[in-house]
């Protein structure tokens, strides 16, 4: 055997040995997945939409209850104005997570997986933030109930929006810091993208 059939064998067993490339993304597959969370994101406007028209129905139904007390009427006119910016500030951030890139290449749609996954985290921070001015309503719900019945169930419900609200506030961080953190890995595989403080450590440098 001369050197080049002991250098060709070599080579056969370090290419048997080598571990397999790790598999392409699928961009197919992504692109499907944000149309369906596209769909969902229009959905989820509309039925915000419609609870805070049944909210408002509610109102009209019981305004002349609620202009009785001035307590009362304050409370409805802080809650209605609380509830305004509220539904604007999450309706703007929804549809700023509807612009979907008009290409099919990896780093574009990798890109509105990262956009979505942190206007899902500001979703996520403006719940928290609005959950907290909103603790009184349990309290208002109970002594403004016409009976014990409606001062049961109104602040059994008020109460458990506020604490789902949060509940979902926890698991929906959670699982966009993951979302996160595999856009950021497959970035940098797929796209020689440099790890997030690297860019500023060799300009210092």
């Amino acid at each position: 055997m001369n050197d080049a059939d002991e250098w060709a064998r070599l080579q056969d067993a370090w290419g048997a040995d080598a571990p397999a490339a790790p598999p392409m993304p699928d961009v197919t597959a992504m692109i499907a997945r944000a149309r369906r969370q596209r769909h969902l994101i229009l959905w989820t406007i509309a039925g915000e939409w419609a609870l805070a028209l049944v909210a408002v129905v509610m109102l009209v139904r019981d305004w002349p209850r609620a202009t009785a007390n001035g307590y009362m009427l304050l409370w409805w006119v802080y809650f209605l104005l609380f509830m305004v910016v509220v539904m604007i500030s999450f309706t703007w951030t929804r549809l700023a997570a509807l612009r979907e890139p008009a290409g099919a290449s990896l780093r574009d749609w990798l890109g509105l997986r990262r956009r979505r996954a942190l206007l899902s985290l500001r979703l996520v921070r403006l719940t928290r933030w609005t959950t907290f001015p909103m603790l009184p309503a349990p309290f208002i719900t109970l002594f403004t109930a016409r009976d014990a019945w409606s001062a049961t169930w109104s602040t059994a419900v008020v109460t458990m929006l506020l604490a789902g609200g949060l509940l979902w506030a926890r698991d929906k961080a959670r699982r966009m810091k993951a979302e996160l953190a595999e856009v950021d890995a497959l970035a940098r595989e797929w796209l020689d993208e440099p790890q997030e403080g690297t860019q500023d450590r060799t300009t210092t440098a």
